[in-house]
């Protein structure tokens, strides 16, 4: 069962299904310009998952607009909202706790110290198929919004935007 609380969200996030970059035109497009503004042509997997948020959670997006799967990761670190993690630079997570429909799905890449070469990517869990699989639904997937199929393990971290209550 979807929570209330981003089950919106994760319309908001479907219903941009297929939009993508301008041929030749790197992380630009007319669509993806409206989740990058105003850092155009910036990587826009974290914007879109920001965009996202803001336009479907009610008050707007919890984290508000972080433009980098590891400034997505610090900030859940910081609210205590990681659920899980598979990154040597990342605190273990202790508590196995179930995925749900609305957390962000992060995969991390480079080491937290080095800003400058630290890259990653991030989707927005949609559906759940098992205890370790599930629906995720992301922009600069390839060069649009696309929706794929990752485990647990596939991942770097899993954080939860909404709490439970």
């Amino acid at each position: 069962q979807i929570r209330e609380a981003v089950r919106r969200v994760i319309q908001v996030a479907v219903a941009e299904l297929g939009v993508a970059e301008t041929k030749g035109q790197r992380n630009r497009g007319p669509r993806v310009d409206v989740y990058t503004k105003p850092n155009l042509g910036a990587p826009w997997c974290a914007f879109f998952a920001s965009w996202a948020f803001e336009k479907g959670c009610d008050g707007g997006s919890p984290f508000g607009r972080i433009g980098s799967s590891w400034g997505l990761y610090e900030w859940a670190e910081r609210k205590g909202r990681v659920i899980y993690t598979n990154h040597p630079d990342c605190k273990p997570v202790v508590e196995r706790k179930e995925i749900l429909e609305g957390d962000i799905a992060l995969i991390l890449r480079g080491l937290r110290a080095d800003k400058e070469n630290r890259r990653g990517h991030t989707m927005i869990v949609c559906h759940i198929l098992q205890a370790e699989k599930f629906c995720t639904l992301a922009g600069n997937e390839s060069d649009a919004c696309r929706g794929g199929i990752r485990t647990r393990s596939g991942v770097s971290a899993i954080i939860r935007p909404v709490p439970l209550v």
